[in-house]
């Protein structure tokens, strides 16, 4: 599910619009949006089919042949991932920032970066006019612009082939811009490159044409780090937003050359925060969205927005979404799947497993029901066309729900195993699909249909338990998905016998009201039937979501006030 918000330059012909509140993207191809990357003069989308799109005559088209796993952009470039690991890029070849030696030119289509030295990426980043690739055994890799040493060669020239810049690094930072910080693997900070402002917090006002230290806040932990053009920003684990940079940029009365904590938000907890060019977005932890600098400032001319402080999105209070920002001010805000992270974490965390594959510890049932053949069958399959135990877990990620493009390892194992439509073969289709299946449903809920039995009745071992279960219904459900989607029985399967059957619940809900919160857990939308009283459902959904502890799904408070607004709750 994605929304588009921000302003709209190139992607619609003669059109320049702000939009304030979120907006639905239209599907392409009936694949919807997952991220979005521009630059000085176009824009790229990436879509759930794993295909580039961009905007031809104001529709978005199929843009190259390649299938893409993530892309980022830089001042006039793109560079992307593959769903094969390979990297590639498309663009201008200005500086040589394509990585395609001396003789490269623009690049209309993505083409892969054909060089012995980009294997086994990890990760990579955008500058205004430079590349950064950074790989498993922790080589730095950088090609293009280099005026500003911002790929550390030993002159100020163009590189136009990849080179190991560093050693050791951990994590990279650059969004858009001509310095570079990077944390290496003994977790020191260093920066590189173009420092005119301060914003590689080095204590100068000077280029870094070699590694220098980063100056980071005492006593703190990072926990993020955004370098844009003329300043930086650093995000302890205590939710403090620091910045060092240019004044406009960091919200300060003067350019700082470390950093420093930004006064705006001293009175407030930042959970995250994100950076480009010439702006930035941070997100508090009440949720709200604040938004600023001169991308911003230009972006948002109303006249009731203020210049000196950031821009509040207050309507995407308490939603879970993920922000892809772009060179002219543009964001796009992507719902986060929560359902794929939560049976991916159960499937790491190995509770519940009572079966392996190949030696890997799975849940027998989920495994069944999302491959539709039983387990000494699938192991049959796989040990016949020899699949090793490395493309073994290839195969389980993707059952537990974190692949959802088509690489051709996982391709070809599942076509092995029979599957060949994934787009009808996601994690949530195989969950509605279940939700209606009676037959694989393993453990039962039991539900009080009279309000005065209460929790103390179940120690009364003195009563026949035939008249007891006569004041509960039933409700069927799936001991996986309950595990995987509410913490209150991920506990509780912790302290009881892994056997059980059936529990009793305690919420004091209807049942009615429990099989429209439990049929949710499994498709994501709450839906009300003409017999259901939409008022009593609304407060004891509310109910049902903090006593079962739904694992960080704030889908359904959209879910409900949905649900308000068709009903004239409001």
């Amino acid at each position: 599910m994605s929304f588009y918000l921000g302003y709209v330059s190139t992607i619609i012909p003669k059109e320049t619009v702000f939009v304030r509140k979120p907006q639905r993207t239209k599907l392409i191809n009936n694949n919807t949006i997952i991220q979005f990357a521009s630059h000085t003069g176009s824009h790229c989308f990436l879509c759930s089919d794993n295909n580039l799109y961009i905007s031809n005559n104001g529709n978005l088209t199929r843009f190259g042949s390649l299938q893409f796993e993530s892309i980022k952009s830089g001042g006039d470039f793109f560079l992307g991932k593959t769903i094969d690991g390979k990297m590639a890029s498309w663009g201008s070849f200005q500086s040589g920032q394509l990585g395609r030696g001396a003789n490269q030119t623009n690049s209309k289509f993505p083409t892969i970066i054909e060089d012995p030295l980009i294997q086994n990426v990890r990760d990579y980043a955008c500058g205004y006019y430079h590349s950064l690739v950074l790989l498993e055994n922790n080589d730095l890799i950088g090609f293009g612009k280099n005026s500003f040493g911002q790929i550390g060669s030993d002159n100020t020239s163009s590189k136009t082939k990849p080179h190991v810049m560093a050693k050791s690094v951990e994590n990279i930072y650059c969004n858009h811009s001509e310095g570079t910080m990077l944390k290496k693997t003994d977790g020191q900070f260093y920066c590189i490159g173009y420092n005119s402002s301060g914003q590689l917090s080095n204590d100068k006002m000077s280029n870094a044409p070699t590694l220098e230290k980063v100056i980071i806040p005492k006593n703190t932990v990072m926990k993020d780090l955004v370098v844009g053009c003329w300043h930086s920003l650093y995000l302890s684990d205590q939710g403090k937003l620091y910045g060092s940079g240019d004044s406009g940029e960091i919200l300060m009365n003067q350019n700082c050359k470390t950093f420093k904590e930004i006064p705006f938000f001293k009175d407030k907890i930042i959970n995250k925060i994100y950076g480009s060019y010439e702006h930035s977005l941070a997100i508090s932890e009440t949720g709200q969205i604040y938004f600023w600098g001169k991308s911003a400032k230009r972006t948002m001319s109303q006249s009731d927005i203020s210049s000196t402080q950031p821009f509040c999105f207050k309507s995407l209070a308490q939603q879970n979404w993920e922000f892809h920002l772009g060179y002219h001010g543009e964001i796009l805000i992507v719902e986060k799947d929560d359902i794929s992270k939560e049976f991916l974490d159960l499937y790491q965390s190995r509770f519940l497993t009572d079966s392996k594959l190949s030696g890997i510890p799975v849940h027998k049932s989920f495994l069944e029901l999302r491959i539709g053949k039983n387990i000494d069958h699938i192991q049959d399959i796989l040990n016949q066309n020899s699949i090793t135990k490395e493309q073994i877990e290839i195969l389980l990620e993707w059952v537990y729900g974190k692949h959802t493009f088509q690489s051709p390892v996982l391709k070809k194992i599942l076509q092995l195993l029979g599957i060949s439509d994934l787009k009808n073969n996601t994690l949530l289709m195989s969950l509605k699909k279940w939700f209606k299946d009676s037959d694989s449903k393993n453990f039962k809920l039991l539900v009080s249909v009279d309000d005065e039995i209460d929790e103390n009745d179940d120690d009364d071992e003195d009563e026949d338990e035939d008249d007891e279960e006569e004041y509960y219904e039933e409700i069927p459900v799936h001991k996986i998905i309950l595990a995987a989607r509410c913490g209150l029985f991920r506990e509780m399967f912790k302290n009881l016998n892994q056997d059980l059957s059936k529990v009793k619940d305690y919420s004091n809900k209807s049942p009615e009201s429990l099989e429209i919160f439990f049929k949710f857990l499994y498709t994501n939308k709450l839906e009300l039937t003409a017999d259901d009283d939409p008022e009593l459902v609304v407060e004891e959904l509310g109910d049902c979501q903090e006593y079962y502890q739904l694992s960080s799904n704030s889908l359904i408070n959209s879910e409900i006030q949905k649900i308000k607004r068709d009903y004239n709750l409001l």
